[in-house]
């Protein structure tokens, strides 16, 4: 497997929970592919670094989310069970910890390689979080090592089943900000939908019609107004996340 290929085509080895689809070329295949059901398997090239365009949009779109959803699992303080789960009552005073504080975990170990030491206050994450997220503001840097390309397509994974799995985190919908008009009914409510399966794709949704538009058709319309706003929101969050690390440090001293 060479870096000019998605990383996801090297994953097979990664443990089921974490092993991707490898991504390919729909109606390509490979010389050696007999198969005539096959809908496609030479491998998607590589884009950015060493993931291909879809795996990086959505390793972007999942560090944004990663801060707020391992804040919101690690509020969770008690084993309840997750949607659509059914969790044996003689089970539940065998976790020693909540289940959401081993996702928590997971996605903090897709980050940084370290899970969040079971004493750590909310506090203590919120440090924890924001050392984290401040280590993957540029995604296209981090996609061109093979570890850390691997890495974020594991996080995109452990994302995706946190939202489908805890939903009430309110982090899959995200407000698109600016002046953004729906095509169908011209409101600037617009909003940009996380997908909740792997393969899924990231959507743009009207929030007052409804309308659902494709990520890529969106973004190729809207990128210059996108790019903008989206500079200035992670500007923001560098100068707040400077604020909160000062203020620690002063209580410190």
């Amino acid at each position: 497997m060479t870096s000019l290929v998605c990383v996801t085509n090297a994953m097979q080895h990664y443990p089921r929970g974490h092993r991707p689809h490898p991504c390919t070329l729909p109606d390509q295949h490979l010389e050696t592919c007999r198969n005539d059901a096959c809908w496609g398997c030479a491998p998607r090239p590589a884009q950015k670094g060493i993931l291909c365009f879809h795996c990086y949009e959505k390793a972007v779109d999942a560090v944004s989310r990663a801060g707020d959803m391992i804040m919101h699992l690690r509020s969770i303080e008690t084993s309840g069970q997750s949607l659509g789960e059914r969790v044996s009552a003689s089970l539940e005073n065998r976790l020693i910890v909540p289940e959401s504080w081993l996702v928590a975990d997971e996605l903090l170990e897709a980050l940084t390689g370290h899970d969040i030491p079971s004493t750590a206050t909310i506090d203590d994450t919120a440090v924890l979080v924001d050392d984290a997220i401040a280590a993957w503001q540029n995604v296209e840097l981090r996609a061109s090592r093979e570890d850390d390309a691997a890495a974020a397509v594991v996080l995109t994974i452990v994302m995706q089943r946190a939202l489908r799995r805890w939903p009430g985190a309110e982090v899959r919908v995200r407000d698109i900000p600016g002046p953004i008009y729906c095509l169908k009914c011209s409101t600037r409510a617009m909003k940009r939908i996380a997908p909740i399966e792997f393969l899924g794709d990231l959507e743009a949704k009207c929030g007052a019609c409804g309308e659902v538009e494709d990520w890529w058709a969106f973004q190729k319309r809207a990128s210059r107004l996108v790019g903008e706003v989206e500079s200035a929101r992670k500007q923001e969050e560098r100068k707040a996340r400077e604020k909160r690390r000062k203020q620690r440090e002063k209580a410190a001293s």
